[in-house]
């Protein structure tokens, strides 16, 4: 029965409220404590960037600083001097030859046909206008007469005058549908022997 009391006053004794020093010097040491490992924590959380960046980071080659030449003066600008222009060679104005002026030809003589010579023993104004020529055949020499007003026989002297055509004439022979004649009256077509070209339309002049 002792030894079972003394167990309970041992417990009582163990169950006793601490004192408030004790408490105090409890929270002391609780908050030290607490701020040690707060202190330890940042202090952690600072080293730890520090230290993965000092893993990771790989040394930076620094490039050496660019060496900045300094900029060289331009030489300065040789201005060439301004060839002076030679001077205007004039050319002296060549004298225009003298004009040559061809001489004038002179015209040539105007080629004035002979007048045929009347035949002797007749005198001018003594022709009269009988007829005129109507044809003329070159490859027998012979013409083709009409008469308007008086007569030609044979042996009269007639005169044949037109543009291009002047001569006298006698007659030898008077044919009238290539039949001879002696003599023609007005109305008459006969055909003439004649001695030169006669045109159509001369006329042709009775010389008594």
């Amino acid at each position: 029965m002792m030894g079972v009391r003394k167990k309970s006053v041992r417990r009582k004794a163990s169950r006793k409220k601490p004192t408030r020093q004790k408490k105090t010097a409890r929270k002391k040491t609780a908050r030290k404590k607490t701020a040690r490992k707060k202190t330890a924590r940042k202090k952690t959380a600072r080293k730890a960037p520090a230290r993965r960046r000092a893993s990771t980071r790989r040394p930076i080659a620094t490039a050496p600083p660019a060496t900045i030449e300094p900029e060289r003066a331009a030489p300065p600008a040789t201005v060439e001097p301004k060839r002076a222009a030679p001077p205007a060679t004039v050319e002296p104005k060549r004298a225009a030859p003298p004009a040559t002026v061809e001489p004038k030809r002179a015209a040539p003589p105007a080629t004035v046909e002979p007048v045929p010579a009347q035949p002797a023993g007749v005198a001018e104004g003594q022709s009269e206008r009988v007829g005129f020529v109507m044809h003329y055949w070159d490859h027998v020499n012979a013409a083709a007469i009409r008469i308007e007003h008086g007569q030609l026989r044979i042996g009269d002297t007639i005169h044949v005058r037109g543009h291009t055509t002047d001569y006298y004439q006698q007659i030898n022979r008077l044919e009238l549908d290539r039949t001879p004649i002696e003599s023609a009256g007005p109305g008459q077509e006969i055909g003439v022997h004649v001695s030169q070209r006669v045109r159509e339309g001369d006329s042709v002049y009775k010389v008594s």
